[in-house]
């Protein structure tokens, strides 16, 4: 497999609805993703060096199981992973926008947070914005 896996601590429904990502692949009860060849990443943050302690997290446009239109999909490694997704499109929707469009896409987003407080310091797009295929 190429690419690294991390886990997902996202509800069951919230591991279907991931399923709908041509990006996202799913494994096991608790919602492995794993990297694609497009998501080359180094996933294991735990690292005790690190200036401030950073989450990732995913960002996707899905279709709709029913097919009537898309839905917005962010799914943390932990809860501040998914805040780090919201500090990350008011910066970057315009930007998002312009290269997807109303399309459906992928994109991996890590956020860097101060750990007493939880405040979001900073976020940054992993990936780029990996458009789906068009069946």
């Amino acid at each position: 497999m190429n690419g690294s896996t991390w886990r997902s601590k996202t509800v069951p429904q919230g591991q279907k609805l991931l399923a709908l990502a041509h990006q996202v692949q799913l494994e096991g009860d608790l919602g492995y993703i794993p990297a694609t060849g497009e998501i080359d990443l180094d996933l294991d943050r735990e690292d005790p060096d690190s200036p401030a302690p950073e989450d990732i997290a995913y960002l996707g446009r899905l279709r709709r199981p029913d097919g009537q239109g898309t839905f917005l999909l962010i799914a943390g490694i932990h809860a501040i992973g998914s805040l780090g997704v919201a500090h990350f499109l008011a910066e970057n929707i315009t930007g998002i926008y312009q290269e997807a469009g109303a399309k459906p896409f992928s994109m991996v987003i890590a956020a860097d947070y101060e750990p007493g407080t939880k405040t979001i310091l900073g976020s940054r797009a992993l990936s780029g914005v990996l458009l789906h295929e068009t069946a």
